[in-house]
């Protein structure tokens, strides 16, 4: 009786083992995704930056100055 109910416990810990390990490369996955989400908003909000920029520089530097 007490092998049974030990190897029924081994049996439940595995299984929770599993779950655990799976949660956890589930979890990775998605901070990896989020990582990446961000590096490319990053990216995007420099980009962004560097064109705006740009065009406010070539607005002034072709405007007529009075004189």
């Amino acid at each position: 009786m007490l092998s049974l109910s030990l190897v029924q416990f081994r049996s439940e810990l595995t299984s929770a083992f599993v779950l655990l390990i799976g949660v956890l490369a589930l979890t990775i996955r998605i901070l990896l995704l989020l990582s990446g989400l961000l590096a490319a908003a990053l990216l995007l909000a420099g980009l962004l930056v560097r064109v705006l920029l740009a065009r406010i520089l070539v607005l002034v530097s072709h405007r007529e100055l009075p004189g």
